[in-house]
């Protein structure tokens, strides 16, 4: 899905900031059920809510990147930030059904000994991918800002003149 404006600006400055936010969040979320079995059963299907929310942000924020791609001077950091994140936007899909497995089992495997027996290596699987999902996070934001910045971090402040503040 790529939206391209929202209120006027570029939505893609606008969207990326949800999961930038969300991703270590949805992680501590993960962190937590993982090491607290009791909050499950009461969090479990607002953590698969919370995973699905958070793929589709990804996406909204890669569609958007994708639009705004083609408005911008294609650099090697605009493409790697572009990489990261479509890879991004892979992992938290992948995180989203991953966490619906998982609590999928956790509620369901009640007299079913094989999916009990998944629910902890799926757990496994859901803490690694919302640590890679939060990794692909940053590394993504810091392209993005690498990518939009970098020249005007290498420029030196200018000194005297106007709006100087004195």
């Amino acid at each position: 899905m790529e939206i391209d404006k929202l209120f006027g600006l570029p939505a893609h400055p606008l969207l990326v900031h949800a999961p930038l936010v969300f991703t270590p969040v949805l992680l501590l979320c993960v962190v937590l059920l993982v090491l607290k079995p009791g909050l499950r059963e009461r969090w479990g299907l607002p953590l698969v809510g919370f995973a699905i929310v958070l793929a589709g942000l990804c996406i909204l924020a890669a569609g958007s990147g994708e639009k705004l791609e083609r408005r911008v001077v294609e650099t090697a950091l605009v493409e790697e930030h572009t990489e990261l994140g479509e890879q991004l936007r892979n992992i938290a899909i992948a995180l989203a059904a991953l966490t619906a497995a998982w609590i999928g089992a956790l509620r369901y495997g009640a007299g079913r000994a094989w999916l009990q027996r998944l629910a902890t290596p799926l757990a496994a699987l859901v803490l690694l991918g919302a640590v890679t999902a939060t990794v692909w996070d940053v590394r993504t934001g810091h392209a993005g800002a690498k990518a939009v910045w970098k020249e005007v971090g290498d420029q030196p402040a200018p000194v005297g003149g106007e709006g100087d503040g004195d």
